[in-house]
């Protein structure tokens, strides 16, 4: 997820509110990451399915409304495309408790 998020950002200064509302979006998720840090895998699962599954369903849907609007050369849209095409793996999370929502250190 990180990865995705890198995008955005980098692409900031071409659509800075499309940038601000990924990022905000994806601070949520990283927050009930850290809220599950402790957690069993059970619960951490529960939790993600419950809570970061419609946060991420939010999100597929934000993306597919911007990608309609956005130039397909342009940086951002160049992020949403990215994001988009990964987005299966980008889910997995939510289906184990044992997967982190990223894998960086």
């Amino acid at each position: 997820m990180a990865h995705a998020r890198r995008r955005f950002i980098e692409a900031e200064s071409t659509a800075p509110e499309i940038a601000r509302a990924v990022v905000a979006l994806l601070r949520r998720l990283f927050a009930l990451e850290q809220q599950a840090k402790e957690f069993s895998l059970e619960d951490r699962l529960q939790l993600r399915q419950q809570q970061a599954a419609p946060l991420l369903a939010e999100l597929r849907q934000k993306l597919l409304g911007w990608k309609e609007q956005l130039l397909p050369k342009h940086p951002m849209a160049e992020a949403v495309n990215y994001t988009l095409g990964q987005w299966t793996e980008l889910n997995v999370f939510c289906s184990d408790g044992a997967v982190p929502v990223d894998n960086n250190l």
